[in-house]
C-alpha cells in the first residue's frame, strides 16, 4: 500500500507499572503497525535494535500517574499522543515483582 504523506504518524505513549507487560504490548503494538511511533523505548528494545520510538514523549513509562496526568493535560486530550495504560492484577504483579523485583529488591525481602 503506498504511504500517504498527508497522514500524520500516529503517536502512542505506553505507560505502567514495573512488570505489568509494557515491554510485551510495545512490541506488539509496533509490530502490528510499523507505522505508529510507539513510545517510551524501553533499554530491552533499545538494545535488540528494535525502536518504535521516533519522536520521544519526554517522559518514562513507568513514571508515577500524578505526573503522567500532567503530561497528558499538557499536551491535550485528543493531542498528538494517544495513550495506554496496562493494568495488571495485583496478585500476579505482586509475584511477579518478588521473583524480579529489580529496584524494588529492598521492598520484598
Amino acid at each position: 500500500m503506498p504511504e500517504d504523506s498527508s497522514r500524520s504518524k500516529e503517536n502512542v505513549a505506553i505507560f505502567g507499572l514495573f512488570n505489568s507487560g509494557t515491554n510485551l504490548l510495545q512490541s506488539m503494538i509496533f509490530n502490528g503497525n510499523t507505522d505508529l511511533n510507539v513510545c517510551p523505548d524501553s533499554s530491552e528494545s533499545r538494545f535488540r535494535h528494535e525502536t518504535s520510538c521516533k519522536h520521544p514523549s519526554g517522559i518514562a513509562k513507568h513514571t508515577h500517574p500524578s505526573r503522567v496526568k500532567g503530561w497528558i493535560d499538557s499536551n491535550g486530550v485528543g493531542g498528538p499522543w494517544q495513550s495506554v495504560f496496562v493494568v495488571r492484577n495485583p496478585f500476579s504483579l505482586f509475584e511477579s515483582i518478588r521473583r524480579s523485583p529489580y529496584d524494588l529488591k529492598s521492598c520484598f525481602w
